[in-house]
């Protein structure tokens, strides 16, 4: 007779033991079919039917798994936890990112509510089929006050480059409460949308949690403060985004296969404005390369006119080199563009770079067409810039130490610009080993050190394009005689060659920087706070995307005007400055201005040379001379370099530009105090006033080492100041400039007879009066720290702004035997040793 247990073992071996069958066999047996009655037997083999499984054609059960899909037939061989799951791929639903298609897995799974959404608790990968699945928990599955809900689902990425939803057969069913069966109340959700994004945001930029809480609190999303359960969520959020659990980049491979098929996979656009993607690449040797960027840096950045690039190395146990691209927003505000590692620096791997920046600036709608490009003297970054962007403007002097007059050069509509610091380095240093071959004293060769430096900066601050070879001849009469050696390097390597270190080179703002150091400061935190030195090239890698990804997360969206990246632009100044330059206003050097009126330029003397020559005649037969010796652009007539470079500092030049460009250090800010100084006299400074930034009453003139009044008195000019401030005041609204500025005339008077200085002691004690100018101040610790082992000479401070005594007051000229009379260049010297 054929029993229930024969027929319960042949269903097995066959895999057909199913509930449904046991309880049919049952009810047959007691004579009942749907009998209420259950036997204890039945419910364990029902239950132990249910958590086998199917089983294969041997009998074998096959091991249950939540990651199984009806396209996966690989075999089972491990016993995983969970129940099986039979899940079905959603049809004619594609995502290119796993964002995308998570948010529409959470739209199928019904999670609807705020701040609800899938859980990820597994990555798993198959290597033969390339596939990488990511396996997704309902968030109710460990909420405490409900029942866990089993629901789960599959987010497949496929080799196509495409991520697929694959969902269970059975439905995701309502969340029921254990407190309440017949409701399901929501539970507070910690982490809002608005929460989340502060959260991630402050983690990307590295922010500390302090910094976090400010921000949520300060954007009032916590009114309640603080609780223990949204810190405990702000904690977990933190640590999976620290490690790529959210928003985590994806990483190469360490093989040259596994690199390239990165770069294939993440060479298109990507949506997210902060994902790194490839920008171009190459794995074939022997050129090895890999540039990388984000959106949002191509789009906020890649319009701008002024370009810089470096590479760094030390990053990697190799010495592969790291390439940086940036642009510049003036005056000084250097932003991140692209980064990437390359093993060579050859002109085709730059040119290569390039092009691609420029091409994918295309695809975002994003003029990519700078019109400077500054950086060190690496001759592919000019070959590659040259090739791709077309040849610029000439690079130095030709033989006859003129700018070449080329059309097709001078033309161009672009500018290679050579960084003066990288200049400075290397020329010092060769400097210093030249001057020692031909000076046995070492005081005599520190002292000729010092005076070479002393006519680079001056050289370097040459007021003008057509002015700048002048100089140089000057500079060249004074040295080559000197040290022939020096001279034929520095004409050879930083005139002819790699001349275009200029502040004023090609008409340029001064306000466009004439060195790398913004992009030296990123190299610098490459190599000490962000890359780790590794072992491999894709553990360099790895690094630079979490850093690109950092950089992209720290530009925020501002305003236009700061994001700005044109080079004519005018600054705007701020409140300090303005105050600054009201102040300036008062001075002595205010009150002597002058104008050439063919040249629309204003010649301001410095406080120094005002009290030298006096107020008077001589000080306008300085100025006008010195005006016209500028417009000759001429190198005889000039008495030489030492009378040059005297008088380029102390008399500073103004040009009637949109932006007022002057020749003062503090113009490379955008905002020097005289030409903000002289729009203020003008009328022309936005948004300000002249009655209203200046401070009414002449300058102090500090207290007297004598006084002739008595005790308990007030000093009668100290009265009568008082009295004529309301008067100044009063006439301070109306525009001072050009009204009241000296005209130089349109020729000089006797001009066969220099009034200019034709000889300057070595040791120099007068300085340009610029020296507590913030931004020479910076230029200065700039060199110092290129030139370590150097002490540089050090000027006296003259400043504009200091306490200083009237014109009136200042005592006439007489010479050591009595005589007075016209002021000539043995005058003056003597007159400054005697008020030294």
């Amino acid at each position: 007779m054929f029993s229930l247990q024969d027929a319960m073992v042949s269903a097995l071996n066959q895999g057909n033991l199913t509930p449904e069958l046991i309880e049919a066999m049952f009810a047959a047996t007691q004579g009942t079919e749907g009998g209420a009655v259950v036997n204890p037997v039945q419910r364990d083999l029902t239950s132990m039917v249910s958590n086998t499984g199917p089983q294969n054609s041997s009998g074998t059960a096959l091991s249950p798994t939540s990651e199984r899909s009806e396209h996966d037939s690989s075999p089972r061989a491990k016993k995983a936890r969970g129940k099986w799951v039979t899940y079905v791929p959603v049809d004619g639903e594609e995502f290119n990112e796993l964002d995308a298609a998570l948010s529409r897995l959470n739209e199928l799974a019904g999670l609807t509510e705020e701040g609800a959404h899938m859980i990820r608790n597994k990555i798993w990968g198959r290597k033969k089929e390339r596939v990488h699945g990511y396996r997704y928990r309902c968030p109710y599955q460990q909420r405490k006050g409900f029942e866990k809900c089993e629901f789960t689902a599959l987010i497949l990425f496929h080799p196509d480059g495409y991520f697929r939803i694959e969902i269970p057969s059975k439905p995701h069913l309502p969340h029921r409460s254990t407190n309440d069966p017949g409701s399901a109340p929501a539970k507070k959700i910690y982490l809002t949308p608005a929460i989340k994004t502060i959260v991630d945001d402050c983690s990307r930029k590295r922010a500390t949690v302090n910094t976090t809480v400010m921000e949520i609190l300060d954007a009032g999303l916590a009114p309640d403060g603080i609780s223990p359960q949204l810190m405990k969520a702000i904690y977990n959020r933190r640590g999976r985004i620290s490690n790529g659990t959210i928003g985590g980049v994806e990483e190469p491979g360490e093989s040259i296969l596994e690199m390239r098929e990165y770069c294939e996979r993440n060479t298109n656009l990507p949506d997210d404005p902060h994902k790194p993607f490839v920008v171009t690449f190459s794995m074939t040797p022997p050129s090895l390369y890999v540039l990388m960027s984000t959106r949002r840096l191509l789009e906020c950045h890649g319009d701008h006119d002024i370009l810089t690039t470096d590479c760094t190395y030390k990053l990697s146990w190799c010495s592969v080199p790291v390439i940086i691209y940036g642009t510049i927003a003036v005056p000084k505000t250097f932003k991140t563009l692209a980064v990437g590692v390359l093993l060579y620096e050859d002109e085709a791997t730059m040119a290569a770079m390039l092009r691609a920046i420029r091409n994918r600036c295309a695809d975002l709608g994003v003029n990519h067409a700078p019109k400077v490009i500054i950086a060190d003297s690496a001759p592919a970054i000019t070959s590659s810039w040259i090739e791709v962007h077309g040849e610029p403007k000439p690079l130095g002097l030709d033989k006859n130490y003129r700018w070449p007059l080329r059309p097709a050069l001078t033309d161009a509509a672009t500018i290679r610009l050579h960084c003066f610091v990288h200049m400075w380095r290397n020329l010092i240093k060769e400097a210093r080993k030249l001057i020692g071959q031909v000076s046995d004293d070492r005081e005599e060769a520190a002292k000729r050190l010092a005076a070479f430096k002393q006519g680079i900066r001056v050289l370097q601050e040459a007021p003008g394009h057509d002015l700048y070879p002048v100089a140089v001849e000057l500079l060249r009469a004074e040295w080559e005689p000197e040290v022939p050696l020096l001279w034929e390097y520095f004409a050879k390597q930083w005139v002819h060659k790699r001349g275009t270190w200029n502040q004023f080179v090609h008409n340029l703002p001064p306000t466009v920087p004439r060195h790398t150091n913004g992009i030296e400061a990123i190299n610098h935190g490459l190599r000490h706070n962000i890359i780790t030195p590794g072992h491999s090239l894709a553990n360099l890698l790895k690094q630079l995307l979490d850093a690109c990804k950092s950089y992209s997360a720290r530009q925020t969206a501002t305003s236009a005007e700061d994001e700005d990246g044109d080079i004519w632009r005018t600054v705007k100044p701020t409140k300090s400055q303005v105050l600054c330059a009201g102040r300036w206003t008062r001075s002595a050097s205010a009150k002597h201005i002058y104008l050439n009126e063919q040249q629309d330029t204003y010649y301001i003397p410095s406080n120094d040379l005002i009290r030298i020559c006096g107020p008077g005649e001589e000080l306008d037969h300085v100025v006008a001379e010195f005006s016209f010796k500028l417009a000759a652009t001429d190198a005889s007539v000039w008495n030489g370099w030492r009378e040059y470079s005297y008088f380029s500092r102390q008399i500073r030049i103004c040009r009637r530009t949109p932006s007022y460009d002057c020749s003062c250090h503090d113009s490379r800010t955008g905002a020097c105090r005289h030409s903000l100084g002289v729009r203020l006299m003008e009328g022309r400074l936005q948004g300000y006033d002249l009655y209203e930034v200046r401070a009414p009453g002449e300058c102090p003139r500090g207290r007297p080492r004598y006084t002739t009044e008595p005790a308990l008195q007030t000093a009668d000019d100290y009265v009568r100041r008082l009295l004529r401030q309301t008067d100044d005041m009063e006439n301070v609204s109306a525009p001072i400039l050009p009204a009241q500025a000296k005209i130089i005339p349109d020729e000089p008077v006797n001009r066969d007879e220099s009034t200019l200085l034709s000889v300057i002691e070595d040791e120099d004690p007068v300085s340009s009066g610029d020296e507590s100018e913030p931004y020479r101040a910076f230029e200065r610790d700039l060199l110092a720290e290129s030139d370590s082992d150097d002490t540089l000479a050090e000027e006296t401070d003259d400043s504009d702004d200091a306490s200083e005594s009237s014109i009136s007051s200042t005592p006439q000229y007489t010479g050591k035997d009595g005589s007075g009379g016209r002021l000539t260049a043995d005058k003056i010297c003597d007159y400054r040793l005697d008020v030294e």
